[in-house]
């Protein structure tokens, strides 16, 4: 309902513009919660750890809650006890912080930076992962469709 809402405000802003101006877009994530995504993630070929170009890594993310720009979410194979908090802003998502580790690491943190299609049902970009234990990183790309 608050998406629906949201929608019909910003369409009546839309038709009330000035002349020469392009309409303005609806953001594609006016309401996440609830949702869960399937994330794929692959190395990239030049990265400090060691890890062979194309190594992917498959997961799905949930988000928890949404309010206003903040989002909270977590890998399923952490739990909901290690969700971390995003920025939307428009059709990106910006995050960084612990993440599951994976790549031989025990402790990790990542960032993400995504941006999300205007049907709000997949996302492509970038994440970074650090591996906390010898300080290495692992550039990669990262897309992820809505379930």
């Amino acid at each position: 309902m608050r998406a629906l809402l949201i929608s019909l405000l910003l369409v009546g802003c839309s038709s009330s513009g000035s002349s020469g101006g392009g309409s303005l877009e609806a953001p594609a994530f006016t309401d996440l919660a609830g949702s869960s995504w399937s994330v794929h993630e692959s190395a990239s070929g030049s990265n400090s750890c060691g890890v062979a170009a194309g190594t992917s890594d498959d997961w799905t993310l949930y988000v928890v809650s949404q309010s206003g720009n903040s989002i909270t979410f977590y890998d399923e194979r952490s739990g909901a006890s290690s969700a971390v908090t995003g920025t939307v802003s428009g059709h990106t998502i910006s995050y960084s912080g612990e993440r599951y580790p994976v790549l031989g690491c025990s402790s990790m943190t990542g960032s993400y930076s995504v941006t999300l299609d205007g049907a709000g049902q997949s996302f492509s970009g970038t994440t970074t992962i650090r591996c906390l234990d010898n300080g290495c990183t692992v550039p990669a790309s990262v897309t992820g469709q809505r379930l």
